[in-house]
């Protein structure tokens, strides 16, 4: 999945803006995508299930997701046993819940990543855990799909891995904007591009019993 926004979604269970149980598992790729403003039971933002499910975060805003308040439930990011996710150049924020993330295998991270807690396994000598990134709300920023702004003096700015900058952001504005590429989904320029066109996608729910 790439330059999307996934929000204002509700979930029964888990997974409140997007959830992924491939049965034998697979990967998941996001970049350039905003998960923000979802509810769910359990992880309000991303829910992975499937064992030996291999995710890939890059460039990715989540935040503002809510979940019920409980232990071992985050409200950003959950994976499975047997699911690994690398992590670079995100943005895990404000997500209610006890956590900001919660894995039963460890998070692997490339660097360039923030959160507002310590609990996604942000190892990388780069990386900024407990740190609040100072993003504007869920708005048309331009582009075609909504994005969370960096606000100034945001400590996402100019804080991405360069190895894995992306060549431009979910708006489709060039990176960098600055002296380096910023994390998250959204590169401030100091200017807007023209406000695109706004897509919703509505899916009907869909269950499978076997």
């Amino acid at each position: 999945m790439t330059n999307s926004a996934i929000y204002a979604n509700t979930a029964s269970e888990s997974g409140g803006g997007l959830q992924s149980s491939l049965i034998g598992g697979g990967a998941v790729t996001i970049q350039n995508s905003t998960i923000s403003g979802n509810q769910a039971n359990t992880a309000g933002g991303l829910d992975v299930t499937a064992a030996g499910t291999a995710v890939t975060l890059r460039h990715v805003t989540i935040a503002s997701n809510q979940t019920a308040v409980g232990s071992n439930v985050p409200g950003g990011v959950r994976l499975a046993l047997g699911v690994s996710a690398s992590l670079v150049n995100t943005i895990i924020t404000a997500n209610g819940g006890s956590s900001q993330c919660y894995s039963n295998a460890a998070f692997t991270s490339l660097g360039g990543n923030l959160s507002s807690d310590s609990s996604c396994g942000l190892t990388h000598s780069s990386d900024q855990p407990d740190t609040d990134a100072l993003l504007g709300p869920l708005q048309n920023n331009g582009g075609n799909t909504f994005t969370h702004a960096l606000l100034s003096g945001s400590p996402a700015m100019d804080a991405a891995n360069g190895a894995h900058c992306l060549p431009t952001d979910q708006r489709g504005v060039a990176r960098p904007a600055g002296a380096a590429c910023d994390s998250g989904a959204y590169e401030a320029d100091g200017s807007e591009p023209p406000p695109g066109a706004q897509y919703r996608v509505y899916l009907p729910m869909i269950t499978f019993r076997v």
